[in-house]
């Protein structure tokens, strides 16, 4: 793997990608709760993008681990 800013691999750099929009959808639970109940699909759907998201995250750090360059 390439080397790319402050030392990331592309390993290291999609996951930190794939994390990134784990907690973007843990912000929109967040506001979306302030602002009222969610509609029940609606809901449903974030659940299911937010386990997607995170079964991915969980994924990428069960292989092997990154060498740093």
């Amino acid at each position: 793997m390439s080397a790319r800013p402050y030392g990331l691999t592309e390993e290291d750099q999609f996951r930190l990608y794939q994390t990134r929009h784990t907690l973007r959808l843990l912000q929109f639970f967040a506001e979306a709760e302030q602002q009222g109940p969610m509609e029940p699909e609606l809901l449903a759907s974030a659940f299911w993008l937010l386990g997607e998201q995170l079964d991915q995250v969980l994924a990428s750090t069960d292989q092997k681990p990154s060498r740093r360059a």
